[in-house]
């Protein structure tokens, strides 16, 4: 992974604020935009919220790319509890 250790915890602090209960629970019940069109929730909860907390311009600025930031995510963003699956049952 091309994110640093400092990277990692700019990114980290960045998106702690804005990973909410309230808004885990609101992602699980599938209320955000274009929400039936998903088909990873973990990824796309992350996603919202690295674009929200501005992180990818941070990692860009370093040198990352998209994978760099995908890996960065999965490691500061904990799972929605769904797995890999969508919401829907």
């Amino acid at each position: 992974m091309k994110i640093n250790g400092e990277l990692l915890e700019a990114m980290r602090a960045a998106i702690a604020p804005l990973d909410t209960p309230e808004r885990r629970d609101a992602y699980r019940r599938g209320e955000f935009n274009r929400s039936a069109a998903v088909k990873n929730l973990d990824l796309r909860y992350q996603t919202d919220l690295a674009g929200a907390a501005g992180v990818y311009r941070l990692a860009y600025d370093a040198g990352a790319n998209d994978r760099h930031v995908e890996t960065a995510l999965r490691r500061i963003v904990p799972p929605l509890g769904f797995g890999t699956e969508a919401y829907r049952a």
